[in-house]
């Protein structure tokens, strides 16, 4: 409880740890922004359970950055961006109990920012069964299809076959370990393969 509430400014909680948010946002912003705009790198970034809280406040952030700077002809850094979440804590968490910052208005914005005119948005989001805290970011039931909705990416956990002369079943990771899942690699060059090709891309 203490991590989800240390996310909000400190008069929200004063009797948990002080906000991390007011340090880590405009950081991971600044940060991002450099890489994009001074360095003329994509990035995909990365994020695992309250880390994906960060970088969605991030990348509405850097939204707002751009318009500010289009203004000035300055090119936008959003389309150099992907963006990777596992485990996953925005709809099952926070579009729960903070209804009015995370709706499935707010993550519907998150997804377009990421999106370029008609084509494909630049995320994806791996989800297990078996995580008890993180999960889907879209509205309705798992696609049976991954055409139908891209952007959600089934983990297979536990993995149900034992590996030559193994004598347990594989354990599950739950909401860990998601970077050593089978599916997550590729997802990370399919995200790097999205971003602009004359770029060096950084992950």
């Amino acid at each position: 409880l203490w991590d989800l509430a240390s996310f909000w400014p400190r008069a929200a909680h004063p009797f948990a740890a002080p906000c991390y948010a007011e340090r880590a946002v405009p950081d991971l912003v600044t940060r991002v922004h450099w890489y994009a705009s001074e360095r003329d790198t994509c990035i995909v970034l990365a994020a695992h359970s309250q880390g994906t809280v960060i970088s969605a406040a991030t990348l509405l952030q850097l939204k707002t950055v751009d318009d500010v700077e289009a203004a000035e002809h300055v090119a936008p850094v959003l389309p150099k961006i992907g963006f990777l979440s596992f485990g996953c804590v925005l709809r099952r968490l926070y579009a729960r109990y903070f209804p009015a910052y995370f709706s499935t208005a707010q993550l519907d914005q998150l997804r377009d920012v990421l999106t370029l005119g008609t084509g494909p948005a630049r995320w994806r989001n791996l989800w297990r069964y078996s995580d008890y805290l993180g999960g889907q970011v879209t509205a309705g039931p798992p696609p049976l299809n991954p055409t139908t909705n891209p952007i959600e990416v089934m983990s297979t956990d536990p993995i149900w076959a034992r590996s030559g002369g193994a004598t347990i079943w594989p354990k599950a990771n739950q909401h860990s370990y998601y970077w050593a899942d089978p599916v997550f690699a590729p997802n990370v060059t399919a995200l790097a393969a999205m971003l602009p090709a004359s770029s060096e891309t950084d992950a």
